[in-house]
Protein backbone atom coordinates (compact mmCIF):
# COMPACT_ATOMS: atom_id res chain seq x y z
CA UNK A 1 0.00 0.00 0.00
CA UNK A 2 1.91 3.33 -0.85
CA UNK A 3 0.48 6.00 1.23
CA UNK A 4 1.46 9.55 0.08
CA UNK A 5 1.80 12.92 2.00
CA UNK A 6 1.21 11.36 5.98
CA UNK A 7 3.63 10.30 8.25
CA UNK A 8 1.96 7.13 9.80
CA UNK A 9 2.26 6.20 13.67
CA UNK A 10 4.71 3.65 14.98
CA UNK A 11 1.50 1.81 16.42
CA UNK A 12 -0.06 2.27 13.21
CA UNK A 13 2.67 0.25 11.18
CA UNK A 14 4.59 -1.72 14.08
CA UNK A 15 2.12 -4.63 12.54
CA UNK A 16 1.28 -4.02 8.96
CA UNK A 17 3.39 -6.71 6.76
CA UNK A 18 3.29 -5.66 3.10
CA UNK A 19 3.16 -8.48 1.08
CA UNK A 20 1.33 -10.43 -1.67
CA UNK A 21 -0.10 -13.66 -1.41
CA UNK A 22 -1.11 -14.23 -5.31
CA UNK A 23 -5.06 -15.77 -6.44
CA UNK A 24 -3.31 -19.56 -5.79
CA UNK A 25 -1.87 -19.10 -2.43
CA UNK A 26 -4.31 -17.02 -0.36
CA UNK A 27 -7.36 -19.58 -1.38
CA UNK A 28 -4.71 -22.07 -0.48
CA UNK A 29 -3.60 -21.19 3.17
CA UNK A 30 -7.16 -20.54 3.85
CA UNK A 31 -8.77 -23.65 2.45
CA UNK A 32 -5.32 -25.69 3.69
CA UNK A 33 -5.74 -27.99 0.45
CA UNK A 34 -2.64 -28.97 -1.72
CA UNK A 35 -2.00 -27.46 -4.79
CA UNK A 36 -0.43 -29.46 -7.92
CA UNK A 37 1.87 -27.07 -9.64
CA UNK A 38 1.50 -29.27 -12.74
CA UNK A 39 -1.90 -30.14 -13.74
CA UNK A 40 -3.24 -30.36 -17.25
CA UNK A 41 -4.74 -27.05 -17.52
CA UNK A 42 -6.43 -27.38 -20.97
CA UNK A 43 -9.00 -30.18 -18.98
CA UNK A 44 -9.99 -27.96 -16.97
CA UNK A 45 -12.95 -25.74 -17.28
CA UNK A 46 -12.04 -22.71 -15.88
CA UNK A 47 -15.07 -20.99 -16.44
CA UNK A 48 -17.31 -22.89 -14.27
CA UNK A 49 -15.19 -22.06 -11.40
CA UNK A 50 -16.58 -19.80 -9.31
CA UNK A 51 -13.66 -17.53 -8.64
CA UNK A 52 -12.65 -17.35 -12.62
CA UNK A 53 -16.61 -16.43 -13.09
CA UNK A 54 -15.91 -13.51 -10.56
CA UNK A 55 -12.69 -12.19 -12.06
CA UNK A 56 -13.99 -12.21 -15.65
CA UNK A 57 -17.13 -10.31 -14.38
CA UNK A 58 -14.81 -8.23 -12.71
CA UNK A 59 -12.28 -7.56 -15.44
CA UNK A 60 -15.41 -6.61 -17.66
CA UNK A 61 -15.92 -3.49 -15.29
CA UNK A 62 -13.92 -0.41 -16.74
CA UNK A 63 -11.94 0.87 -13.41
CA UNK A 64 -9.14 2.75 -15.51
CA UNK A 65 -8.76 6.64 -15.00
CA UNK A 66 -10.64 8.70 -18.01
CA UNK A 67 -13.38 6.42 -19.15
CA UNK A 68 -13.83 4.01 -16.12
CA UNK A 69 -16.18 3.96 -12.81
CA UNK A 70 -14.40 2.85 -9.71
CA UNK A 71 -17.87 3.34 -7.86
CA UNK A 72 -19.20 0.64 -10.38
CA UNK A 73 -16.56 -1.84 -9.68
CA UNK A 74 -16.98 -1.27 -5.92
CA UNK A 75 -20.73 -1.86 -6.09
CA UNK A 76 -20.00 -5.25 -8.14
CA UNK A 77 -17.96 -6.37 -5.45
CA UNK A 78 -20.54 -5.29 -2.35
CA UNK A 79 -23.46 -6.75 -4.12
CA UNK A 80 -21.80 -10.30 -4.08
CA UNK A 81 -20.79 -9.14 -0.14
CA UNK A 82 -24.24 -8.42 0.39
CA UNK A 83 -25.59 -11.32 -0.80
CA UNK A 84 -23.80 -13.55 1.14
CA UNK A 85 -24.45 -11.66 4.43
CA UNK A 86 -21.29 -9.72 4.44
CA UNK A 87 -21.21 -6.26 6.23
CA UNK A 88 -19.97 -3.58 3.62
CA UNK A 89 -19.84 -0.23 2.97
CA UNK A 90 -19.23 1.67 -0.33
CA UNK A 91 -18.02 5.16 -0.06
CA UNK A 92 -18.49 7.30 -2.70
CA UNK A 93 -15.81 10.04 -3.76
CA UNK A 94 -17.27 11.71 -6.19
CA UNK A 95 -16.73 11.45 -10.24
CA UNK A 96 -16.69 7.70 -9.96
CA UNK A 97 -14.24 7.18 -7.53
CA UNK A 98 -14.97 4.85 -4.42
CA UNK A 99 -13.64 2.80 -1.47
CA UNK A 100 -15.27 -0.54 -0.22
CA UNK A 101 -14.70 -1.77 3.38
CA UNK A 102 -16.12 -5.44 4.48
CA UNK A 103 -15.66 -6.73 7.43
CA UNK A 104 -16.24 -10.01 8.93
CA UNK A 105 -16.26 -10.18 12.69
CA UNK A 106 -13.68 -12.08 14.65
CA UNK A 107 -13.32 -13.13 18.11
CA UNK A 108 -10.59 -10.60 18.82
CA UNK A 109 -10.93 -6.29 17.57
CA UNK A 110 -7.32 -6.70 16.27
CA UNK A 111 -7.62 -7.33 12.37
CA UNK A 112 -6.07 -8.53 9.43
CA UNK A 113 -6.79 -5.82 6.57
CA UNK A 114 -6.60 -7.63 3.15
CA UNK A 115 -6.26 -4.49 0.92
CA UNK A 116 -6.52 -4.04 -2.76
CA UNK A 117 -6.73 -1.09 -5.49
CA UNK A 118 -9.90 -1.07 -7.30
CA UNK A 119 -8.38 1.50 -10.07
CA UNK A 120 -6.34 0.10 -13.30
CA UNK A 121 -4.19 2.02 -15.50
CA UNK A 122 -5.04 3.44 -18.57
CA UNK A 123 -4.73 1.80 -21.83
CA UNK A 124 -2.79 3.67 -24.32
CA UNK A 125 -3.31 1.62 -27.72
CA UNK A 126 -6.41 -0.59 -27.56
CA UNK A 127 -6.41 -1.82 -30.82
CA UNK A 128 -3.43 -3.74 -29.71
CA UNK A 129 -5.05 -6.41 -27.47
CA UNK A 130 -5.49 -9.60 -29.03
CA UNK A 131 -9.10 -9.68 -27.28
CA UNK A 132 -10.81 -6.45 -25.92
CA UNK A 133 -9.33 -4.79 -22.79
CA UNK A 134 -12.44 -5.20 -20.63
CA UNK A 135 -13.92 -8.31 -22.44
CA UNK A 136 -12.36 -11.29 -19.72
CA UNK A 137 -12.04 -13.87 -22.10
CA UNK A 138 -9.96 -16.40 -21.56
CA UNK A 139 -7.82 -17.93 -24.00
CA UNK A 140 -5.86 -21.08 -22.67
CA UNK A 141 -3.46 -20.26 -20.19
CA UNK A 142 -4.38 -16.46 -20.16
CA UNK A 143 -7.42 -14.50 -19.27
CA UNK A 144 -7.57 -10.94 -20.85
CA UNK A 145 -8.29 -7.87 -19.14
CA UNK A 146 -7.22 -4.40 -18.04
CA UNK A 147 -6.42 -4.93 -14.00
CA UNK A 148 -6.57 -8.69 -14.29
CA UNK A 149 -2.61 -8.76 -12.90
CA UNK A 150 -2.53 -5.33 -11.19
CA UNK A 151 -4.73 -6.30 -9.07
CA UNK A 152 -8.41 -7.35 -9.82
CA UNK A 153 -7.09 -11.06 -9.12
CA UNK A 154 -5.65 -10.40 -5.73
CA UNK A 155 -9.06 -8.63 -5.10
CA UNK A 156 -11.01 -11.92 -6.07
CA UNK A 157 -8.74 -14.03 -4.01
CA UNK A 158 -8.79 -11.79 -1.11
CA UNK A 159 -13.14 -11.91 -1.71
CA UNK A 160 -12.86 -15.95 -2.13
CA UNK A 161 -11.10 -16.03 0.88
CA UNK A 162 -13.31 -14.05 3.39
CA UNK A 163 -16.52 -15.54 1.75
CA UNK A 164 -14.95 -19.57 2.41
CA UNK A 165 -14.50 -18.66 6.36
CA UNK A 166 -17.72 -17.04 5.78
CA UNK A 167 -19.93 -20.06 4.29
CA UNK A 168 -18.03 -22.45 6.63
CA UNK A 169 -19.90 -20.57 9.90
CA UNK A 170 -16.41 -19.76 11.31
CA UNK A 171 -15.91 -17.18 13.50
CA UNK A 172 -12.06 -16.53 12.91
CA UNK A 173 -9.81 -15.48 15.70
CA UNK A 174 -9.06 -11.94 14.37
CA UNK A 175 -11.18 -9.89 12.53
CA UNK A 176 -10.99 -9.83 8.55
CA UNK A 177 -11.40 -6.57 6.77
CA UNK A 178 -11.88 -6.09 3.16
CA UNK A 179 -10.28 -2.91 1.81
CA UNK A 180 -10.83 -2.05 -1.84
CA UNK A 181 -9.83 1.35 -2.69
CA UNK A 182 -9.80 4.16 -5.03
CA UNK A 183 -6.77 6.06 -7.14
CA UNK A 184 -3.87 3.75 -6.40
CA UNK A 185 -2.22 4.37 -9.79
CA UNK A 186 -2.38 7.73 -9.36
CA UNK A 187 -1.64 9.52 -6.22
CA UNK A 188 -4.07 8.01 -4.02
CA UNK A 189 -5.47 10.88 -2.32
CA UNK A 190 -9.24 9.71 -3.06
CA UNK A 191 -7.90 6.29 -1.46
CA UNK A 192 -5.50 5.25 1.30
CA UNK A 193 -4.89 8.75 2.24
CA UNK A 194 -8.05 9.78 1.98
CA UNK A 195 -9.14 6.65 4.32
CA UNK A 196 -5.79 7.68 6.94
CA UNK A 197 -7.51 11.09 7.59
CA UNK A 198 -11.04 10.32 7.66
CA UNK A 199 -11.18 6.93 8.95
CA UNK A 200 -8.60 5.95 11.02
CA UNK A 201 -10.52 3.64 12.74
CA UNK A 202 -9.81 1.20 9.96
CA UNK A 203 -6.25 1.04 10.62
CA UNK A 204 -6.08 1.16 14.72
CA UNK A 205 -6.34 -2.35 15.91
CA UNK A 206 -4.38 -3.43 12.67
CA UNK A 207 -2.71 -6.72 13.20
CA UNK A 208 -1.09 -7.25 9.32
CA UNK A 209 -2.05 -6.27 6.10
CA UNK A 210 -1.76 -8.40 3.04
CA UNK A 211 -1.61 -6.36 -0.37
CA UNK A 212 0.46 -6.16 -3.87
CA UNK A 213 4.06 -6.61 -3.72
CA UNK A 214 6.67 -9.62 -4.11
CA UNK A 215 8.36 -11.06 -7.08
CA UNK A 216 7.77 -15.09 -8.26
CA UNK A 217 10.64 -16.91 -10.03
CA UNK A 218 10.29 -20.33 -11.73
CA UNK A 219 12.08 -21.84 -14.09
CA UNK A 220 8.79 -23.62 -15.14
CA UNK A 221 5.76 -24.60 -13.61
CA UNK A 222 7.48 -27.19 -11.67
CA UNK A 223 10.42 -25.28 -10.58
CA UNK A 224 9.69 -22.55 -8.86
CA UNK A 225 13.09 -20.38 -8.35
CA UNK A 226 12.12 -18.08 -5.63
CA UNK A 227 8.85 -16.59 -4.06
CA UNK A 228 9.04 -12.98 -3.20
CA UNK A 229 6.71 -12.07 -0.38
CA UNK A 230 7.29 -8.17 -0.06
CA UNK A 231 8.59 -6.73 3.43
CA UNK A 232 9.93 -3.71 2.63
CA UNK A 233 9.39 -0.66 -0.20
CA UNK A 234 11.35 2.15 -1.47
CA UNK A 235 9.82 5.15 -0.69
CA UNK A 236 7.92 6.90 -3.35
CA UNK A 237 8.63 10.38 -4.96
CA UNK A 238 5.51 11.77 -7.62
CA UNK A 239 6.55 14.46 -9.41
CA UNK A 240 3.84 16.11 -11.87
CA UNK A 241 5.41 18.48 -14.49
CA UNK A 242 3.30 20.17 -16.65
CA UNK A 243 3.87 22.74 -19.47
CA UNK A 244 1.70 24.78 -22.37
CA UNK A 245 3.69 22.40 -24.89
CA UNK A 246 4.80 19.25 -25.34
CA UNK A 247 8.34 19.51 -26.26
CA UNK A 248 9.92 21.11 -23.23
CA UNK A 249 8.61 17.54 -21.37
CA UNK A 250 9.33 15.45 -24.43
CA UNK A 251 13.09 17.10 -24.49
CA UNK A 252 13.06 17.09 -19.97
CA UNK A 253 12.19 12.84 -20.30
CA UNK A 254 14.55 12.45 -23.55
CA UNK A 255 17.54 13.78 -21.27
CA UNK A 256 16.58 11.71 -17.88
CA UNK A 257 16.48 8.40 -20.04
CA UNK A 258 19.59 9.44 -21.67
CA UNK A 259 21.59 10.14 -18.77
CA UNK A 260 20.64 7.13 -16.94
CA UNK A 261 20.53 5.86 -13.32
CA UNK A 262 22.49 7.19 -10.69
CA UNK A 263 25.15 5.28 -8.87
CA UNK A 264 27.12 7.47 -7.14
CA UNK A 265 25.53 6.98 -3.58
CA UNK A 266 25.14 3.12 -3.47
CA UNK A 267 24.08 1.84 -0.20
CA UNK A 268 22.83 -1.20 1.66
CA UNK A 269 19.91 -0.89 3.59
CA UNK A 270 18.96 -3.24 6.93
CA UNK A 271 15.90 -4.74 4.92
CA UNK A 272 17.85 -5.00 1.51
CA UNK A 273 20.81 -6.88 3.64
CA UNK A 274 17.65 -9.11 5.42
CA UNK A 275 16.10 -9.97 1.80
CA UNK A 276 19.65 -10.79 0.29
CA UNK A 277 19.95 -13.51 3.11
CA UNK A 278 17.36 -15.33 1.57
CA UNK A 279 17.67 -13.55 -2.30
CA UNK A 280 21.10 -14.21 -2.95
CA UNK A 281 21.83 -18.23 -2.28
CA UNK A 282 18.59 -18.30 -4.62
CA UNK A 283 20.66 -17.02 -7.89
CA UNK A 284 20.93 -19.07 -10.56
CA UNK A 285 24.33 -17.88 -11.91
CA UNK A 286 27.38 -18.36 -9.77
CA UNK A 287 28.68 -14.77 -10.22
CA UNK A 288 25.66 -13.08 -8.83
CA UNK A 289 25.70 -15.50 -5.86
CA UNK A 290 29.05 -14.24 -4.87
CA UNK A 291 28.50 -10.95 -5.89
CA UNK A 292 24.90 -10.82 -3.46
CA UNK A 293 26.69 -12.79 -0.69
CA UNK A 294 28.68 -9.28 -0.10
CA UNK A 295 26.73 -6.38 -0.90
CA UNK A 296 28.64 -4.22 1.51
CA UNK A 297 31.75 -4.52 -1.06
CA UNK A 298 29.98 -4.61 -3.67
CA UNK A 299 28.57 -1.12 -3.32
CA UNK A 300 32.26 0.18 -3.07
CA UNK A 301 33.52 -1.41 -6.33
CA UNK A 302 31.61 -0.16 -9.41
CA UNK A 303 33.37 -2.63 -11.83
CA UNK A 304 31.94 -5.75 -9.73
CA UNK A 305 28.50 -3.26 -9.38
CA UNK A 306 28.03 -2.91 -13.14
CA UNK A 307 28.03 -6.74 -13.58
CA UNK A 308 24.79 -7.30 -11.78
CA UNK A 309 21.52 -7.08 -13.66
CA UNK A 310 19.24 -3.34 -13.76
CA UNK A 311 16.45 -5.13 -11.30
CA UNK A 312 19.04 -5.82 -9.13
CA UNK A 313 21.42 -2.74 -9.24
CA UNK A 314 18.22 -1.05 -7.80
CA UNK A 315 18.35 -2.82 -5.16
CA UNK A 316 21.41 -0.05 -3.89
CA UNK A 317 20.68 3.20 -5.69
CA UNK A 318 18.04 5.90 -5.74
CA UNK A 319 16.19 5.89 -9.46
CA UNK A 320 14.38 7.93 -11.36
CA UNK A 321 11.65 6.76 -14.05
CA UNK A 322 9.66 9.24 -16.29
CA UNK A 323 6.41 7.85 -17.63
CA UNK A 324 3.92 9.08 -20.81
CA UNK A 325 3.37 12.72 -21.54
CA UNK A 326 -0.09 13.16 -21.38
CA UNK A 327 -2.41 15.36 -23.03
CA UNK A 328 -5.00 17.66 -21.28
CA UNK A 329 -7.52 19.93 -22.91
CA UNK A 330 -4.95 23.15 -21.90
CA UNK A 331 -1.60 21.73 -21.00
CA UNK A 332 0.46 18.89 -21.22
CA UNK A 333 1.79 16.90 -18.27
CA UNK A 334 4.50 14.17 -17.79
CA UNK A 335 4.71 11.69 -14.37
CA UNK A 336 7.97 11.21 -13.05
CA UNK A 337 8.31 8.52 -9.94
CA UNK A 338 11.77 8.55 -7.96
CA UNK A 339 12.14 5.46 -6.27
CA UNK A 340 14.37 5.75 -3.43
CA UNK A 341 15.85 4.09 -0.83
CA UNK A 342 14.02 3.69 2.68
CA UNK A 343 16.53 5.93 4.38
CA UNK A 344 16.43 8.41 1.56
CA UNK A 345 16.22 12.19 2.79
CA UNK A 346 13.43 12.72 -0.20
CA UNK A 347 13.84 16.48 -0.31
CA UNK A 348 17.40 16.26 -0.57
CA UNK A 349 16.63 13.53 -3.46
CA UNK A 350 14.32 15.73 -5.58
CA UNK A 351 17.03 18.34 -5.92
CA UNK A 352 19.78 15.85 -6.57
CA UNK A 353 17.77 14.05 -9.28
CA UNK A 354 16.01 16.78 -10.82
CA UNK A 355 18.39 19.88 -10.30
CA UNK A 356 17.38 23.26 -11.49
CA UNK A 357 19.03 22.96 -14.86
CA UNK A 358 16.30 20.59 -15.92
CA UNK A 359 13.66 21.49 -14.53
CA UNK A 360 13.36 25.64 -15.54
CA UNK A 361 10.14 27.03 -16.53
CA UNK A 362 8.47 24.23 -15.70
CA UNK A 363 5.35 23.52 -13.16
CA UNK A 364 6.61 20.97 -10.87
CA UNK A 365 3.82 19.22 -8.40
CA UNK A 366 6.16 17.46 -5.97
CA UNK A 367 4.11 14.10 -3.59
CA UNK A 368 6.19 12.93 -1.27
CA UNK A 369 4.98 9.64 0.55
CA UNK A 370 5.27 8.78 4.14
CA UNK A 371 8.75 7.31 5.66
CA UNK A 372 7.95 4.41 7.59
CA UNK A 373 9.70 2.71 10.11
CA UNK A 374 12.19 0.10 8.80
CA UNK A 375 11.03 -2.85 7.21
CA UNK A 376 8.04 -4.92 8.51
CA UNK A 377 9.04 -8.24 10.67
CA UNK A 378 9.73 -11.40 8.92
CA UNK A 379 8.71 -13.06 12.42
CA UNK A 380 5.41 -12.00 12.07
CA UNK A 381 3.05 -14.62 12.35
CA UNK A 382 2.18 -14.11 8.64
CA UNK A 383 5.02 -14.76 7.15
CA UNK A 384 5.33 -17.92 8.70
CA UNK A 385 1.94 -19.11 7.65
CA UNK A 386 2.86 -18.48 4.03
CA UNK A 387 6.57 -20.22 4.54
CA UNK A 388 4.61 -23.01 6.05
CA UNK A 389 2.07 -22.99 3.09
CA UNK A 390 4.52 -22.39 0.10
Amino acid sequence: MRIAGRELSRATVLAIVLGVVTFVSLLLIIRNRTFDLSPDWRSIDFEAMEEVDLLQRFLQIDTTLKTGSELEGAEFLAGILEGEGVPVEVIDMGNQKANLIATLEGELSEALILHGHLDSDPIPDPDAWTYGPFSGVIDLPWIYGRGAFDMKSVIVAQLMALLEIKRAGIRPARTIVLLSTSSEETDSKLGTLWLLENRPEIFENAWGLLTEGGVVEARNVDDIKYWGTEFEQKRYVKVIVRSPTRPPLEQMSKRIREQGQPIDRLRVTPGVEKFLEVYAQSRDLLLHRELLADPGSLVGDLDQFRQLPGYQQGLFREEIYPFSIVDEKDHFWLRITLALLSDADAEEQVKRLLPDELTQGLDLEVIIEASHAGYSSVEHPLFEVIGEAL
